[in-house]
């Protein structure tokens, strides 16, 4: 509980929280050292997980994109893919 509100709120708002919700007196540098401490955890546990690309495999440039419309796209990368038209065109591509 002490790294949860020390993860979503201040440090200060989450002593807070946890004394007025769970009865617990727990200051505000406590919160924030379990905070802390539970960032090294995943830190460390998302390092194990992870396997390295090749930077040799990646492209020049990544795009991230939410919902997967508006990422800009060179004429090149789309070469066999169909717009969302009804004849199949894109009306972004010139």
């Amino acid at each position: 509980m002490v790294a949860t509100v020390g993860a979503l709120v201040s440090f200060e708002e989450g002593s807070q929280l946890l004394q007025e919700l769970a009865g617990v007196p727990v200051n505000a540098k406590q919160v924030e050292r379990a905070a802390e401490a539970l960032g090294v955890e995943i830190s460390e546990d998302e390092k194990r997980g992870v396997t390295p690309l090749q930077a040799q495999s990646l492209p020049p440039t990544l795009y991230l994109g939410v919902d997967g419309t508006g990422i800009p796209m060179r004429a090149e990368e789309l070469k066999g893919l169909d717009g969302k038209q009804p004849d199949g065109s894109a009306k972004t591509v010139k």
